[in-house]
C-alpha cells in the first residue's frame, strides 16, 4: 500500500509539472511584446538595447534588424561584444521565456544546452 501511495503522489506531481509546461509553451510572443528599452540593471547608464518596431539600437553604432518567430527573438546582426561600439555581425537567437511590463527573460538558443537566463528590466 505504501508503494501505491508513493506512486499516486509521484503521478500527481508529474501531472502538475506537465500541465505547467504546457501552459508556458502556449504563449506566443511577437515583436509587439518586446517593444521598449531593456536594461541589465536600472542603475546602468545605458540600455542593453532599445526595440522599436523591427529594429534595435543601444549604446553602439546604428540600429539593426530583429525578428520574433516561434518565441525566438533573433538579433539579425548580433550584439556588441565587450565594450565595442559595433555589433558582432553574427546573428544571436534567444528563446523568450517570459515577458511582463517590468521584465524580459531570455535564454540563448545554442547547440549546447545552456539553461542560464538573461533577465532584463524595463526601468521606467
Amino acid at each position: 500500500m505504501k508503494k501505491f501511495a508513493v506512486f499516486i503522489v509521484s503521478a500527481a506531481l508529474f501531472s502538475i509539472n506537465v500541465a505547467g509546461c504546457a501552459a508556458d509553451s502556449s504563449r506566443h510572443y511577437s515583436l509587439s511584446d518586446v517593444q521598449g528599452a531593456w536594461w541589465s540593471k536600472c542603475s546602468d547608464p545605458a540600455v542593453e538595447f532599445l526595440i522599436q518596431n523591427d529594429r534595435y539600437s543601444g549604446d553602439f553604432f546604428d540600429d539593426h534588424k530583429l525578428s520574433v518567430k516561434d518565441n525566438i527573438l533573433t538579433f539579425e546582426d548580433g550584439l556588441v561584444v565587450g565594450h565595442d561600439v559595433n555589433v558582432s555581425g553574427t546573428p544571436l537567437a534567444f528563446l523568450i521565456i517570459s515577458i511582463s511590463p517590468s521584465e524580459l527573460v531570455l535564454r540563448r538558443v545554442t547547440a549546447e544546452r545552456d539553461d542560464r537566463d538573461w533577465r532584463l528590466l524595463s526601468c521606467k
